[in-house]
């Protein structure tokens, strides 16, 4: 967090959801099949749940050498919680729990541990990780602005418009690297001998035949 303003960085198919004004809002995207076919309208949310391919995620931490990281970012209020989980959680776990159990009891440990039971009464087949964090304080906006909540990616460019976000604004851009001087390569070596060398050898050889030839007239 920065300035009143949260910042994630995503890879996989595991969710941030922020929960204000009791309703969780999901903040980030699954990068997987089933979010692709459903931004490509060719699936609902619900059937995109109960897929045997919703397991396929576009792509993870180190299996590739090189990987796209999903930048996003949302300002937050006073009370909001952000809940940070696995697959195992939210494959098991609806969004809409998880406000209920925030609101039973304010001890984010131990709704972090009820979270993971629920997951684990209905299967578990996957790994559970699951990390809240509570927001408070003078510097937020009161809690009782609801604000605009959702998938929001952060500008990698310069925007066409509308407000930048307080990690871009908040210092300039890096300078672009200096241009390495020019070096020229040196002439590479000729194996037999540059054409000064040969010229000499050649004006050797014909001084030792005519010396050998006028030995032998004598």
């Amino acid at each position: 967090m920065l300035d009143g303003c949260l910042y994630l960085a995503q890879v996989g198919d595991s969710r941030a959801y922020l929960v204000r004004q009791g309703a969780a809002t999901q903040l980030t995207k699954d990068q997987s099949l089933m979010q692709r076919l459903v931004d490509a309208g060719e699936l609902t949310e619900e059937e995109a749940e109960h897929s045997e391919r919703r397991n396929i995620i576009l792509q993870a931490l180190g299996p590739d050498a090189k990987i796209r990281v999903d930048l996003t970012f949302q300002a937050l209020h006073r009370g909001d919680t952000l809940v940070i989980c696995s697959d195992g959680l939210s494959g098991q776990v609806k969004r809409e729990e998880i406000p209920d159990l925030l609101k039973a009891s304010p001890d984010l440990d131990a709704v972090c541990s009820q979270l993971i039971t629920l997951a684990n009464e209905r299967g578990g087949p996957d790994n559970i990780t699951v990390v809240m964090a509570g927001f408070d304080g003078e510097g937020l906006p009161p809690g009782t602005d609801s604000g605009e909540v959702g998938y929001k990616v952060y500008p990698t460019g310069e925007p066409d418009s509308g407000e930048i976000p307080a990690l871009m604004s908040s210092s300039p851009p890096p300078a672009p690297p200096p241009t390495p001087p020019t070096v020229e390569a040196p002439l590479p070596v000729r194996r037999n001998g540059s054409p000064t060398t040969m010229a000499a050898v050649g004006v050797g050889i014909l001084a030792g035949l005519l010396a050998l030839y006028l030995l032998l007239r004598r």
